[in-house]
């Protein structure tokens, strides 16, 4: 995902874009993307268990997805 490519941050890094052929970069206006229902859809279908999250700022752009991981994407 990208946060407000057009204002806010720009665009997704052009070097990640091509690493990641066919991926669909949404473009979100909220700092959480799991408060982006289009990100947790997107998500919920790769039926994936592990997440790695990343971003330019850790405290911010990883920290709050990672704490607001639905609890049936958490590892106990």
């Amino acid at each position: 995902t990208t946060t407000a490519r057009d204002s806010m941050w720009g665009p997704t890094f052009p070097e990640l874009v091509e690493a990641l052929p066919g991926v669909e970069i949404i473009d979100r206006s909220s700092v959480n993307a799991f408060d982006d229902e289009r990100v947790a859809r997107a998500i919920e279908a790769t039926g994936r268990r592990k997440l790695i999250f990343a971003g330019v700022s850790l405290e911010v752009c990883a920290a709050f997805p990672a704490m607001t991981v639905p609890p049936s994407r958490r590892r106990s």
